[in-house]
């Protein structure tokens, strides 16, 4: 006997459960803001409003201890995102903890239609105009942060955008996304698998 099952249905019904106290979330190591949030079993979006900072974060921060036999050790951390509106968008980044874009390590459009990467540290920036992009497609983001705060490599899908070696900020960090920078549009992160982090050996 055979059953057809539609996956996406299923992921919908399973993680949206609204008997479940915030449906997909209560499964997931991310959270973000509740009210802005949706799914519809392969996408989580966001709504964004103005003024307010919805963001989906991992659960706690992350770090990449080396070791004698891997000194470079990196931080590794990725997801699939896409926008409505391609400007004003942070679409992927690391920060110690939420708000601290003053050691932010990211990819970004924040003010405009200008897609940049930067590394953040005590509030001095080194930028990177990676343009052109379109972000309204779906892409694959990725970040490697050495631990030894010596190099950052950003990455969109599969190929290495910028290497940064200066103004790199101290791990661990929270690995965050698709956040609409208070405006309105809506962003998307592709579940599964979400956001992903690990270690590197570069």
């Amino acid at each position: 006997m055979s059953i057809n099952i539609d996956v996406k249905k299923w992921m919908k019904a399973f993680f949206s459960e609204p008997t479940l106290e915030g449906g997909f979330f209560r499964s997931l190591p991310i959270y973000g803001s509740w009210a802005a949030m949706s799914y519809d079993g392969e996408w989580i979006k966001i709504s964004g409003t103005v003024g307010t900072h919805y963001v989906i974060v991992t659960c706690g921060t992350h770090e990449a201890n080396p070791s004698t036999q891997y000194p470079n050790l990196a931080l590794y951390g990725c997801a699939i995102c896409k926008v409505t509106t391609d400007s004003d968008i942070y679409i992927f980044f690391f920060e110690p903890q939420i708000g601290s874009y003053s050691e932010y390590q990211g990819i970004d459009c924040r003010v405009g239609t200008t897609h940049y990467v930067r590394s953040r540290n005590n509030n001095v920036e080194t930028a990177t105009n990676i343009d052109p992009q379109d972000w309204t497609v779906e892409q694959r983001f990725a970040i490697y942060h050495r631990h030894n705060e010596t190099q950052v490599d950003f990455e969109i899908d599969g190929a290495i955008v910028a290497t940064h070696t200066t103004n790199i900020s101290s791990q661990p960090y929270m690995i965050c996304c698709a956040e609409p920078n208070a405006q309105v549009r809506d962003t998307f992160l592709k579940y599964p698998f979400g956001i992903t982090c690990g270690k590197s050996w570069g």
